[in-house]
């Protein structure tokens, strides 16, 4: 049967998973392009065109995992090198299309004559953005921030997620059961924190900002590594688990989308949904009539190329409307998805897959002299 792997590391189903997730953010952010006021969040179809969360809860879980199944595959003696240096290629992978992205944004903001923020205002978002607090700014300044910036909150919360985990990784690498055992607490106290904001009638916003309530998907995708050495040994059921992980999603995508509900059971059950996709797809369900579905080549590229992707489309969509303001909808639209995907491609092409390549290069992938021979050749996969 033919692998649904493509390239060192990969996996197309699990990036199919990713790449849906993209369409429904990319949808979601849509209304900077098109009229919304008279989709009804009521209906199943409104609840889709705002099912943000539910997006980047697949990104935090997959992210997790791949972030913690990479620790697991060094050696236990491997070095605070090797595992330091393999956070820092994550993090390199990540700030450099968001450089990119605040470099043009400043660049606009001084040749635009339609760009509305002022120097100060760009300036301060822009030092945010680059330093990763991004959302921790935007909690008390969201009035003196640059609007089309709004979205990299997320960028933000996984980094400071993945710094959390990468240092629990470090001092408890030797006992993994500890590592497990302090992620089960987090995760319960994370879960605790959100169900008690959300009711105290916390300002939603505020709350979607915060680390303390997101990083609850980077959590279960921990634990879904650290555990897949028992779950793993069970095949028979992973077709069965990835459907039914998918149609609990399509349900929670028509019924929650931006509500408070996520912070209740809802948001939980994205997680574990979304956790129950991902373990079934490592654990050989990408092999099935559904994972070859999530492997076709449009959702494996969305995927594999979904963080330039997120980085560049919510700006992209505001500097279209902000030129194209007596256009009729669907024409701006078009033009706002095609410059989307073009910018995309060429980005794409021109800055993260040559960043990828020389993150694979021997500096980044050689063994220390402590674990020489012991690391694999290919330990942490991009």
């Amino acid at each position: 049967m033919q692998s649904n792997r493509s390239g060192p590391g990969r996996d197309r189903a699990l990036d199919g998973l990713r790449g849906l997730a993209l369409i429904l953010v990319v949808v979601s952010h849509g209304w900077a392009l098109w009229p919304t006021p008279e989709v009804s969040e009521t209906t199943p179809w409104g609840q889709a065109m705002r099912s943000g969360n539910l997006a980047v809860t697949v990104f935090l879980v997959v992210g997790g995992y791949l972030l913690v199944r990479g620790f697991l595959s060094f050696p236990e003696d491997a070095s605070l090198w090797d595992l330091g240096r393999s956070t820092l290629r994550r993090v390199i992978r990540i700030a450099v299309p968001v450089l990119v992205l605040v470099l043009a944004v400043i660049a606009v903001s001084v040749l635009d004559e339609t760009d509305e923020s002022s120097p100060s205002t760009t300036r301060k978002s822009a030092w945010a953005v680059v330093t990763f607090t991004w959302n921790w700014y935007l909690q008390n300044n969201a009035l003196e921030a640059r609007s089309d910036l709004g979205h990299l909150w997320f960028v933000s919360i996984f980094l400071q997620s993945t710094v959390l985990l990468t240092g629990l990784y470090v001092v408890l690498r030797r006992r993994i059961w500890a590592f497990l055992l302090v992620v089960i607490a987090l995760l319960a106290l994370v879960i605790w924190w959100r169900a008690h904001l959300a009711g105290q009638d916390t300002d939603t916003l505020n709350m979607l900002l915060r680390t303390t309530t997101r990083t609850d998907g980077m959590l279960w995708g921990a634990l879904l590594a650290g555990t897949q050495r028992w779950w793993g040994q069970v095949r028979r059921p992973a077709n069965a688990g990835l459907l039914t992980g998918l149609l609990v999603l399509l349900a929670l995508m028509l019924t929650v989308g931006n509500s408070d509900d996520y912070f209740r059971w809802q948001g939980q059950l994205m997680v574990l949904a979304t956790a129950l996709c991902v373990g079934a797809l490592v654990n050989g369900a990408s092999l099935s009539r559904t994972g070859r579905a999530l492997s076709t080549s449009v959702l494996s590229w969305l995927g594999r190329n979904s963080l330039t992707i997120y980085v560049w489309h919510y700006p992209t969509f505001f500097f279209v409307a902000r030129h194209t303001g007596d256009w009729n909808w669907p024409s701006r639209t078009a033009v706002g998805l095609a410059l989307t995907a073009a910018l995309s491609y060429v980005l794409v092409r021109n800055v993260e897959q040559p960043i990828g390549t020389w993150l694979r290069t021997w500096r980044w992938t050689r063994a220390s002299s402590a674990t020489a021979g012991s690391v694999p050749k290919r330990m942490d996969p991009l």
